[in-house]
């Protein structure tokens, strides 16, 4: 069938005969275009899609680009802070901790941060440290374990707190939403302070001007800066322990010395008692010699030829036994004395020469001779010269009292100064004396030992306590005949004094 003919007659292909043929059919619009329009929403389909994936790989890489710049400024964030208290001293860390606190809420967008310190077994944390946005509440000093219960056993457990929203928080924490919305609170992360595994505090994070997300990678960055502020905490504990410990010993040490001065004067008072009848002596003797002369220039003056220059060696007689007398009581004060001189530089023979004058009665009365071989151009040494006269005249008094115990022999004290060595200055006294057995030797140092019947045994030990302090050393040695030596070393003056004068047996007053 021709396809024009049906068309002009108008019949209906439709009613045809099954499988008849029809030709010279006019194709349709869509027969005609069907492909270019296939064609062209295939293309279209695959520009959109293009499209979306570029825009979505744009999207991606801007988040990617975001999230770089964000872990790139958290790292030089926390750089900084670990860098800032690396080498710091422990005097500055509380202000470089408020300064560092300011970084973190301007870099990470915060409203508040706090640092707080557990206290002791309780869940409270107490604020130390804080930093608060302009125009934003300040941080409360305290958050009481009654006021955030939920909260304060999170964190004593160790485990973060993210809240991003009040109403996420669950029915067991509603006394910690009531608490945190009546301080303005809308949005809250704590990480806890972690030093040897023990929870010491916590670093808080909120948002008071609107609510935030607290995403994994955000509380990870933020423990990671708890872990420098733990550290800086467990510092500052360990800083204030050694502070205590060191004020606790200087203390113990002053306290320790107060007593060591204080028995170190009982003894000189009781060495006094023991020689009152030799000083009383020493001190009568120019007395009486005063009075003599005195009275011999009166009768003088009374006979009309008296003779000038008579009267004149009676007055300068007088002068003479007055000094004498002037520097017995001179010697008495300087070695009685209570209160603690300052370091001079001294001279070891004339302060041994002072401490023989206020002996030489005594001595004398238990036939003692004294033989003092001082040391030639010896230099001074730098100490106390209350405490060094007071080594010395236990040193002298021990030896008098050794041989005092000897039934027969020699009855000689000997005293050696010398230069050993550069920097050293050395005293040596040698008795006659009952002396000591060997393994006795280092125990005479010892407190409450000693070889006499009636000794306290503490003269000798506080030699040693004050030599030592003046950096020296003290020791014994037997001698081969008969006796004991003692021996003393001293450290001179150190160079930088050497023009200061030297104080010839120290303090003159």
């Amino acid at each position: 069938f021709d396809w024009r003919q049906l068309r002009r007659w108008g019949l209906d292909e439709r009613r045809l005969p099954a499988g008849s043929i029809v030709s010279f059919r006019t194709p349709s619009a869509w027969d005609v275009y069907k492909w270019y329009v296939a064609g062209g929403a295939t293309l279209l389909i695959v520009q959109t899609t293009l499209i979306i994936r570029l825009l979505a790989s744009r999207a991606q890489r801007r988040r990617a680009q975001r999230s770089l710049a964000e872990r790139l400024q958290f790292e030089t964030l926390l750089s900084e802070v670990s860098a800032e208290f690396l080498t710091l001293p422990a005097s500055a860390v509380d202000d470089r901790i408020e300064r560092m606190l300011q970084r973190v809420v301007e870099t990470l967008d915060f409203d508040r941060v706090a640092l707080a310190e557990r206290q002791g077994g309780t869940n409270t944390m107490h604020v130390t440290h804080s930093w608060t946005r302009a125009g934003v509440a300040s941080v409360p000093m305290v958050f009481e374990d009654e006021a955030l219960p939920w909260l304060g056993k999170r964190l004593a457990q160790g485990d973060p707190v993210r809240i991003s929203r009040l109403d996420e928080l669950p029915e067991e924490a509603a006394t910690d939403r009531r608490s945190l919305s009546a301080r303005g609170i809308r949005s809250l992360a704590a990480v806890p302070l972690l030093v040897g595994g023990a929870v010491v505090g916590a670093l808080g994070f909120s948002r008071l001007r609107g609510e935030r997300p607290w995403p994994d990678e955000l509380m990870a960055r933020l423990q990671l800066l708890a872990d420098v502020f733990a550290n800086v905490q467990a510092r500052r504990r360990a800083d204030g322990a050694v502070r205590e410990s060191e004020e606790r010993r200087r203390r113990a040490e002053e306290e320790a010395q107060r007593q060591r001065d204080e028995l170190a004067h009982a003894l000189r008072v009781s060495t006094l008692g023991e020689l009152t009848a030799s000083f009383a002596h020493e001190i009568n003797q120019p007395l009486s010699a005063i009075m003599t002369n005195a009275q011999a220039a009166r009768r003088l003056l009374a006979i009309e030829q008296a003779k000038p220059r008579d009267i004149e060696d009676a007055l300068i007689d007088i002068t003479g036994d007055a000094n004498r007398a002037s520097q017995t009581i001179r010697r008495l004060r300087a070695l009685f004395r209570k209160e603690h001189a300052e370091h001079a530089a001294i001279d070891i023979n004339a302060l041994i020469e002072d401490v023989l004058g206020l002996l030489r009665n005594d001595i004398q009365g238990k036939n003692i001779v004294v033989r003092f071989t001082r040391g030639q151009a010896l230099p001074t040494v730098l100490g106390d010269p209350v405490q060094l006269r007071q080594v010395v005249l236990n040193l002298i008094v021990n030896a008098g009292e050794a041989i005092a115990l000897a039934a027969s022999g020699p009855r000689e004290i000997r005293i050696d100064t010398s230069q050993p060595e550069v920097g050293r200055v050395a005293i040596a006294v040698r008795d006659t004396g009952v002396g000591v057995k060997e393994p006795e030797v280092e125990q005479i140092f010892e407190r409450f030992v000693s070889t006499k019947p009636q000794g306290l045994g503490m003269g000798l030990a506080i030699s040693r306590s004050i030599v030592e302090a003046h950096h020296g050393r003290i020791w014994a040695t037997r001698n081969d005949d008969l006796g004991l030596t003692l021996h003393v070393e001293l450290p001179v003056r150190p160079h930088r004094d050497a023009s200061a004068s030297a104080d010839h047996g120290g303090d003159r007053s």
